[in-house]
């Protein structure tokens, strides 16, 4: 995998399970912890397709996108991921991540989707 390839940076965040100050169940997205300095991941992120979706009388934009970054067996369906390019922040739900077909531990592409907007 080219590394230039791999130019955005990005958050996966998983969420977790506390007892909050009142003693309640709350849930929260923890940032799970590249091995880069930075602590975020190198990524490419490439739109594939858009639909806009009609519920509960809302018009809401979807945008399909292939996320690709570094192999790393922590990454689940379950998990988000956060790119912030200076003037929004975008939030993709992941599912299930493919590695690649060769080895299998160089890099892994996750299908996502966007919700981009709400109204």
């Amino acid at each position: 995998m080219a590394a230039g390839r791999l130019r955005h940076r990005i958050a996966i965040k998983e969420q977790v399970t506390f007892i909050n100050s009142s003693g309640e169940q709350d849930t929260d997205w923890q940032a799970v912890e590249s091995q880069a300095t930075d602590k975020k991941f190198a990524a490419a992120i490439e739109p594939l397709s858009s639909r806009e979706l009609l519920a509960s009388e809302k018009i809401n934009a979807e945008v399909t996108t292939r996320i690709v970054i570094r192999y790393d067996s922590r990454i689940r369906a379950s998990m988000r991921a956060e790119h912030d390019d200076g003037t929004k922040t975008t939030i993709y739900n992941l599912s299930a991540p493919i590695r690649d077909p060769d080895s299998g531990l160089e890099w892994m592409t996750c299908p996502a989707t966007a919700l981009l907007n709400e109204g």
